[in-house]
């Protein structure tokens, strides 16, 4: 279900106009009121959700309930506005917000397992061994909550950094130098 950390692609940032025109179509089939749109928004944007909660939660129990709620808030935001323009900067605008606020209530919830090491579901074994998946989740945890979910967002959920931007309300400079002060870190 987890994806890996990776960059986006240049061949995935050409097709960002074509990408933008279907979810034009597919907020006003929202904004109607079509299940069959509403199915099609769970099955492409699910798997990213369920991975960025995923890491933010104690449990697959823990985070099942935050999907639920965030996804509630998606449908009755979506409902109630005349119509979202962006459905990615919407879903993970209100997953983010979602996210800290659980992260602040619950401040150990960060990627927790039994034996401390890393999720077996979030990296290949064969790619990395258990010593390596230790030192990446010991410097993911030095960053501040807020960095944490910026470098989730960017390279978990592929979000690009305009979105982003609009996402965490911070100009995209500022988040640019965030990711490189993130990558020279350890």
């Amino acid at each position: 279900m987890h994806r890996h950390l990776t960059l986006l692609t240049s061949r995935m940032r050409n097709a960002a106009p074509v990408l933008r025109r279907k979810e034009t179509k597919l907020i006003g089939r929202l904004c109607t009121g079509d299940s069959s749109a509403w199915i099609q928004v769970l099955n492409h944007w699910s798997p990213y959700l369920y991975s960025y909660v995923v890491y933010n939660t104690i449990s697959e129990i823990e985070a099942k309930k935050l999907i639920h709620s965030i996804l509630a808030e998606v449908v009755q935001t979506t409902l109630r506005l005349p119509r979202p323009g962006n459905l990615t900067v919407l879903i993970f605008a209100i997953a983010y917000k979602h996210v800290v606020r659980y992260r602040r209530q619950n401040p150990a919830a960060i990627l927790t397992t039994s034996q401390g090491s890393v999720p077996s579901t979030t990296i290949d074994p064969a790619k990395i061994d258990n010593a390596k998946g230790v030192n990446f989740l010991h410097s993911f945890r030095q960053f501040s909550l807020e960095m944490q979910q910026v470098l989730l967002l960017r390279y978990l959920c592929g979000v690009t950094l305009p979105e982003l931007s609009q996402i965490v309300g911070q100009p995209e400079e500022t988040l640019m130098k965030l990711i490189r002060r993130a990558k020279f870190a350890h």
